[in-house]
This record gives C-alpha cells, structure tokens and sequence, in this order.
C-alpha cells in the first residue's frame, strides 16, 4: 500500500532574532500560511498521522498551526533537534525511524536542504519557498525510503491557495 509522504518547509520568517537564528519567529504571513496549509490537507483528505519537525521555532510554529487548522492534536508532533541546519541524509534518517504503522507522514524544516531532499528523492527539483508543500507517495516501509519507488504528486505553495483567516 502505497504511503504519502509530506515535505513542508517552516512559513516566512522574522529576518533576525536577540536570540539568533534558532528563535527566529513566524511573521503574520508565515502564521497564515501555515493555516492554508493545515486547510488545505483537511480538505485534501491528507491527514498526517505522524509529523516529524525542526525544533527551531519557526519549524516548530509551522508544524502546531497546521496541525491545528487541519484539525489534527498536536500530540502527533515530534521535535528532532537533528532537523536543524541538517543535511538531507539527515532528514532521510529521521525519516526511515517513524513509525511503521503510519500512512501519512510530514516533515517540516528548512530549505535549502528540504529541496535538496525532493530532488534526491523524487528526481524532481522544487524551489521551496516559505510554506511549501511537497506531497511524494512512497512504495515500502519508511525504514526502506531511499531504495523503494518514490512518485512526485504534487508540490503545493501556500502564497496560491485562498486566504483561511486572518493573524
């Protein structure tokens, strides 16, 4: 059974933080679309069962409000420190460790390394702008991602869809 694997990369940021890059926030745009996002799964029937996210804030925020406009708990959002700055074999590590039961994973971190993922993955190369989601469907267990037949379905921008609310 086929299983989709989703790719966001975190909303528009802040450009700078007191604190350094790790604390950069979302910008009222960013929060949006999130929320276009998280919209967008519900009413495309893509309902991640797992999310696997950056624990930098602006991944971090990205990964709640979508949950949240998805109409998805929180509680299936785990925060891997390793997605931070990480090259795509990290990602893809992070990847092949989800659970095995779930049919619908998302990760949500950072360009350039998320395009950079895509484009190993899939033999697609996506320009991912803030907010970007790319939808691939997998054949195999995520243990095996990498070395089972991947398709590229669809890459979604979320400055395209229909505003969902307002920040």
């Amino acid at each position: 059974m086929p299983k989709d694997l989703l790719i966001l990369r975190h909303g528009d940021t802040q450009n700078s933080h007191k604190d350094g890059d790790f604390s950069r926030e979302l910008t009222n745009t960013g929060k949006r679309n999130a929320q276009r996002i998280g919209l967008w799964l519900s009413q495309n029937d893509l309902q991640p069962e797992h999310i696997i996210s950056s624990t930098a804030m602006r991944a971090k925020t990205t990964a709640h409000i979508t949950c949240e406009s998805a109409g998805l708990g929180t509680s299936i959002i785990e925060e891997d420190k390793s997605l931070y700055n990480a090259p795509p074999i990290n990602v893809l590590e992070s990847i092949k460790q989800a659970p095995i039961k779930g049919n619908c994973l998302m990760v949500v971190g950072h360009n350039p390394r998320l395009s950079v993922l895509v484009g190993q993955l899939s033999s697609q190369f996506i320009a991912m702008s803030p907010a970007t989601l790319v939808h691939l469907r997998v054949e195999g267990d995520w243990a095996d991602i990498g070395t089972n037949q991947i398709e590229f379905v669809q890459a979604i921008d979320a400055n395209t869809l229909p505003p969902h609310t307002s920040i």
